[in-house]
């Protein structure tokens, strides 16, 4: 079998992807040197990844192509066991607000964002878990995604991240749609239950009070 060889810039550019992303500022518009790109996508097509360049997207992204794909999550989440379907229903969201925007010709160069208030205000009461507030809920699970890239904070604005770029939207995100969803519907029903409970009780010891400040008079 020959050996093969490859382009020492080729070599150069692939070597930058140590998180699975690179910035276009970094290393430019590579699409402008067609031949160069090409070798790029060859190379990382070799070892099981397909190199995607997003639309108004300020990095180069690889992913593994869908045929390796079939368990990257499953092995995520071992790894990472603090990261629930709470976070991916998150994820759902942001992708919506942040990257369909992004697919349509009349989105594409406009700068989309979100803000925490924006997501209180119209997904708070969805994510609401346990007894914490709808904005503490939502900053918590806003944490763990910035951790693991997959929206950044610039001012008070998020912005979709570039491993969220890194998905394979249609497969890996509607196949938890159900038990998202249903997820969601048991920590609202648990949280009304918990609530419900909390205003018994509190009922309870307010006549209580009352009877005792009788017996006193």
């Amino acid at each position: 079998m020959g050996e093969i060889t490859i382009n020492p810039e080729v070599q150069r550019i692939c070597s930058l992807f140590h998180y699975g992303w690179i910035s276009k500022e970094s290393v430019g518009t590579l699409e402008k040197n067609l031949t160069l790109y090409r070798e790029v996508q060859q190379t990382f097509g070799m070892m099981g990844y397909e190199l995607i360049n997003f639309p108004y997207c300020e990095w180069y992204v690889i992913r593994l192509k869908k045929e390796f794909d079939d368990e990257a999550f499953d092995k995520f989440h071992r790894k990472n066991s603090d990261f629930n379907k709470r976070h991916m229903a998150l994820i759902t969201v942001l992708f919506i607000k942040l990257i369909v925007p992004r697919l349509t010709e009349s989105h594409r160069d406009q700068e989309v964002y979100t803000t925490l208030d924006e997501l209180i205000l119209n997904y708070g009461e969805k994510f609401l878990f346990r007894r914490r507030s709808p904005r503490s809920s939502i900053e918590s699970l806003i944490k763990m995604l910035k951790k693991h890239w997959y929206v950044i904070e610039k001012g008070n604005r998020y912005y979709a991240g570039p491993a969220m770029y890194m998905l394979h939207y249609n497969e890996y995100l509607q196949n938890i749609t159900q038990d998202m969803l249903q997820e969601m519907m048991d920590l609202t029903q648990q949280f009304a239950k918990d609530l419900s409970e909390d205003q018994k009780s509190t009922e309870v010891e307010m006549n209580f009070n009352g009877e005792e400040e009788d017996g006193n008079k």
